[in-house]
């Protein structure tokens, strides 16, 4: 994929200060080239972050939106703040929005936008995990459960009815996170395709679980750009497994 440097993250959890923050580092993410001469830049040189040139390092935790009554957004990031961290993961469950298909929700506590644009007044930077399988503990892993009922659909892989129906998903989305893009004077400077797929899928022995995370990638560098940094997730299996499910869960190797 051209402009693409891609590589597996890590992921280390710690215990958190609340049931509703997790605190972790990310490395080896996958990330394109940015456009020379922006004047809001977000890349990676030499193993490291670089944020408008300078060095900068990553310190995140994972807070939901879903799980947090809109009442206490603002105090519950202004306490990400003040636990020292500068970044939040953000994960976009796609049934908490489309509960019924073709009817999208983002008003009220299901306002993406007005969840974003707080991190950014409060000068936090943001990974997106739009999915669109996430997991988090969340029920089918942020799958509508409508999906189920279309004839001859498979999840999490290529398959024709569950493409179109991501891609309707996704057009939803591209409004509300174009202009949250760092490029764009927004707080979004990594974007996570699909989550743990090393656990479930197999791009080495499936061709079709190749090809979706590449429609995946494509879907999201057509609509949000190049200049976002894109990253896959796996989880570490005891032993042997760890580099087994690495394998099976990016179709990208190394710098590819």
């Amino acid at each position: 994929v051209a402009g693409l440097l891609c590589a597996v993250a890590s992921l280390q959890r710690a215990a958190a200060a609340r049931e509703d923050v997790e605190l972790f580092q990310w490395s080896s993410m996958a990330f394109p080239q940015a456009a020379p001469g922006g004047p809001r830049s977000f890349t990676i040189e030499n193993d490291r972050f670089m944020k408008d040139g300078e060095p900068f390092l990553i310190r995140s935790g994972s807070i939901h939106y879903s799980r947090i009554p809109r009442a206490y957004w603002r105090d519950r990031l202004e306490r990400v703040r003040a636990l020292g961290l500068n970044t939040i993961t953000t994960l976009v469950f796609w049934n908490f929005h489309e509960e019924k298909e073709g009817v999208v929700d983002f008003d009220g506590q299901r306002d993406l936008k007005a969840w974003l644009e707080l991190a950014h007044e409060l000068e936090l930077l943001v990974i997106l995990r739009p999915g669109p399988y996430v997991c988090a503990e969340w029920d089918m892993g942020g799958f509508p459960a409508w999906l189920l009922q279309k004839e001859n659909i498979k999840l999490r892989t290529y398959n024709e009815p569950y493409m179109a129906a991501v891609r309707a998903w996704f057009s939803h989305l591209w409004p509300i996170l174009r202009p949250q893009l760092y490029s764009n004077g927004g707080p979004i400077v990594l974007v996570q395709i699909e989550n743990e797929y090393g656990s479930y899928g197999n791009v080495v022995a499936n061709p079709d679980d190749a090809r979706y995370m590449y429609a995946l990638y494509d879907m999201l560098a057509e609509n949000l750009g190049t200049e976002v940094l894109y990253s896959t997730i796996d989880g570490g299996e005891d032993g042997a497994k760890t580099k087994l499910v690495v394998e099976s869960g990016s179709p990208w190797k190394g710098n590819a």
